[in-house]
């Protein structure tokens, strides 16, 4: 398994763990970061045309997915990666676009190998 470990430095911060997984459920890929990076960026995020919160951004601005469940899949991955990419890199600092650069790759990689995204907040 590849472990992308962004979250040295912030150990007495809370972890989210981000993984890609094939069809038996094995993880390929982990992404460690620290949850204020991730805070930050889904923040960034602009609810849709009508106003409303969809998609990863619904269940991080109503504390549901991943804070309730001790891991919870993405259901479209398709729709995180177009919220991500409409992201003004501009407005991040080096860290956060850093970030934001790797969960897009690995968003795209899980959409193209057709695996599933998990997410669990530590």
């Amino acid at each position: 398994m590849k472990i992308i470990d962004l979250y040295k430095g912030f150990e007495r911060e809370p972890l989210l763990e981000i993984s890609r997984r094939n069809d038996e459920g094995k993880s390929l890929v982990l992404f460690k970061i620290w949850i204020g990076f991730f805070d930050f960026i889904i923040n960034q995020i602009k609810p849709n045309n009508e106003g409303m919160w969809e998609g990863v951004p619904l269940y991080y601005h109503t504390d549901t997915g991943w804070n309730e469940e001790s891991e919870w899949k993405c259901e479209d991955i398709r729709l995180f990666i177009q919220q991500l990419e409409a992201i003004d890199l501009n407005k991040l600092g080096d860290d956060y676009r850093k970030v934001l650069l790797e969960l897009i790759i690995m968003c795209k990689d899980c959409l193209n190998n057709k695996e599933d995204l998990y997410f669990v907040y530590d």
